[in-house]
C-alpha cells in the first residue's frame, strides 16, 4: 500500500534569518553539506519504501522561482514529485500538501528536519496503518516541571509519559484533511496534526525516534546538524568506522525486533529472538573494539543479518499460529435504547439531525442509536452501562450531544487497551423512512469512531405496527460493538 510524503517548507523562519543577518535566505532553503535543508528531507522521505510520491510546500515566492532559480531540479533530483503553494499557516500549508497528495497515507515532515532517519519513518508508518495514525517522538530525558505566571514551580511531571513530537506524522490522508477542515471550522489552532486528529477522537501512537532529528530553528541548530552531516561523511569515507555505524544500526534493529518476540507461542520464534540477544551481545563487544580489524567487523555484521533473517521467518511463521495472552483479544459488547417521541424536540440520530414532526425525548439530545453504540462499547469493555458513566440526573449531562458523550466513552475504551473494529447497528422506527439518511448516520458514527465507513453497519426496521414502536410512540435501538486489545 503505497504512502505520500508531505515535505512542509513554506515557513518563513524569520528567527534564523534574524541570527543569519540581512539577504538570509528562507529557512527550508539555507543550505549544509551542500544541499539545502528541504533537499535533505525529501531525499530522506523518498528513500522510505513505501513511499511513492513526495509533495513539497513551499512558499510562493519559492514555487515562482522554481525552474529559474534552479531549486526545481535540485529538489527532483532528490525525489520530489509535485509542487504545491502554502497557506498563511502552518496547518493550512499540511492541508493544502494533502489535498495535492494521491496516496491513501500521508507522512508530514517538516522540511527543517533534515536528518529523519528513514528506518524509522518506515516502522513509523507501519505502526499508522495498525493504529490509525502515528508520530515520530523523543521521550522527555530530564526532570519536567510545570509553572504558573512568575515561574513558581506548581508540580514535578512525572517524565515516563512525556514525549516531545517531532515529524513525520502519519495518517490516512482523508482522516487528517477532516481534522484539519474541523480545526478550521471551530476556530481551533493546532500546533501540529496529531493535535488535529487527537481532538477529534482518533487514537495517535508515538514511535521513538532518535535526537538527531532535532527542528532546525537557529544558527547554533544549523551547526548542530552540519556538524552530524560532516561525521557520517566521515564515517562513509573510513570503511571501519561505516562497518561500525551498520553495526550499531543492526544492533538497535535487532533489539526492537526481538523484544516482542517473547509474547509469541511459537518456541522457534522465542529460540532464535535468544539467539539473536547473543549475536546483539557480541556485536556490542565489537563495537568496543575501537581497533578491530574490518574483516572481524564485517563477518559479526554477516552473523547478526544471518540471525535476523531467521528471527523474521519464525515471527512470520509463528504469528500465523495461535498466540497467548491477550495480545489479539476480541470481545463483543451489545447495547440498546429506547425513548419515546413527542413534539417540539428534535429528531437525532447517529448525531444526524432527520426532518421529522416528532422528536426522542431525554435528558441529553436522546440520540436513541449513539446511546445504544455508547453502551455496546462500554459492555464489551467491561465497563458497566451507559447511566452508570452518564446519569440521566446529573445536570451537567442536560441537552448533551450525544456524539461528544460517545467521544467520551471512546476515550475510555481506548484508555483500557481497546480499540473498536466493527459496528452492526439496527433502528426500530415505524416512521419516519430512515433509507434516505442511512448513509449519513453511517458516515457520522464512523468518524465519531475513527472507522472507515466500511466498518460501520446500519439496519432500519419497522415493528409492523406492534407495540409503542409499531404504534410510533417510540424508537429502539441495538448495536453490537466488536473491539480488539491493542
Amino acid at each position: 500500500m503505497s504512502a505520500s510524503a508531505v515535505i512542509v517548507a513554506a515557513g518563513l523562519g524569520t528567527r534564523l534569518a534574524k541570527e543569519l543577518g540581512p539577504n538570509a535566505p528562507r529557512k527550508a532553503v539555507v543550505e549544509i553539506g551542500g544541499r539545502s535543508l528541504v533537499e535533505w528531507s525529501v531525499s530522506a522521505l523518498a528513500a522510505v519504501p513505501a513511499v511513492s510520491e513526495v509533495v513539497v510546500v513551499l512558499h510562493a515566492e519559492e514555487l515562482a522561482d522554481l525552474e529559474e532559480g534552479g531549486l526545481g531540479p535540485k529538489l527532483r533530483a532528490a525525489g520530489a514529485t509535485r509542487f504545491v503553494a502554502g497557506g498563511a499557516r502552518r496547518q493550512d500549508s499540511v492541508r493544502l500538501g494533502c489535498e495535492a497528495a494521491e496516496s491513501e497515507w500521508v507522512l508530514v515532515h517538516d522540511a527543517a528536519r533534515p536528518l529523519v532517519d528513514s528506518a524509522v519513518v518506515a516502522h513509523a508508518l507501519e505502526r499508522a496503518r495498525e493504529v490509525g495514525a502515528a508520530l515520530l517522538a523523543t521521550p522527555a530525558r530530564g526532570t519536567i516541571k510545570r509553572v504558573e505566571d512568575g515561574g513558581l514551580v506548581v508540580e514535578t511531571v512525572p517524565r515516563e509519559r512525556i514525549w516531545r513530537a517531532q515529524t513525520p506524522q502519519i495518517a490516512r490522508r482523508v482522516t487528517l484533511i477532516e481534522a484539519l477542515a474541523d480545526a478550521e471550522a471551530t476556530g481551533a489552532e493546532v500546533t501540529d496534526e496529531a493535535s488535529a486528529l487527537e481532538r477529534c477522537g482518533h487514537p495517535v501512537v508515538v514511535v521513538e525516534s532518535p535526537e538527531s532529528n532535532f527542528k532546525v530553528t537557529t544558527a547554533e541548530d544549523l551547526e548542530r546538524a552540519r556538524a552530524i552531516l560532516v561525521a557520517r561523511a566521515s564515517d562513509r569515507e573510513d570503511p571501519v568506522g561505516e562497518l561500525r555505524g551498520q553495526l550499531k544500526t543492526a544492533k538497535r534493529q535487532l533489539s526492537q525486533l526481538f523484544g516482542g518476540l517473547s509474547e509469541l507461542v511459537s518456541d522457534e520464534a522465542t529460540s532464535v529472538a535468544r539467539e539473536a540477544r547473543s549475536t546483539a551481545a557480541t556485536l556490542r563487544e565489537a563495537l568496543a573494539e575501537s581497533d578491530a580489524p574490518t574483516v572481524d567487523l564485517r563477518g559479526t555484521l554477516q552473523a547478526a543479518a544471518k540471525a535476523a533473517g531467521g528471527a523474521v521467518s519464525a515471527a512470520a511463521s509463528a504469528a500465523s499460529e495461535v498466540v497467548s495472552g491477550n495480545r489479539y483479544e476480541t470481545r463483543c459488547g451489545i447495547g440498546t435504547d429506547f425513548h419515546r417521541l413527542v413534539p417540539d424536540r428534535p429528531l437525532i440520530l447517529g448525531g444526524v439531525e432527520i426532518p421529522f414532526e416528532l422528536g426522542l425525548l431525554g435528558h441529553s439530545d436522546a440520540d436513541v442509536l449513539t446511546h445504544a453504540v455508547i453502551d455496546a462499547l462500554l459492555g464489551a469493555a467491561g465497563l458497566g452501562d451507559i447511566g452508570e458513566h452518564f446519569p440521566d440526573d446529573d445536570p451537567a449531562y442536560e441537552g448533551a450531544d450525544s456524539i461528544q458523550l460517545l467521544a467520551h466513552a471512546l476515550r475510555d475504551v481506548r484508555a483500557h487497551g481497546f480499540e473498536v473494529s466493527y459496528v452492526d447497528a439496527v433502528i426500530d422506527a415505524e416512521r419516519p423512512k430512515l433509507k434516505p439518511y442511512k448513509a449519513e448516520i453511517r458516515a457520522s458514527l464512523a468518524r465519531a469512531l475513527g472507522l472507515e465507513v466500511s466498518q460501520v453497519n446500519l439496519k432500519a426496521k419497522t415493528r409492523e405496527g406492534l407495540g409503542p414502536v409499531g404504534t410510533g410512540q417510540a424508537m429502539s435501538a441495538t448495536v453490537l460493538a466488536t473491539l480488539r486489545r491493542v
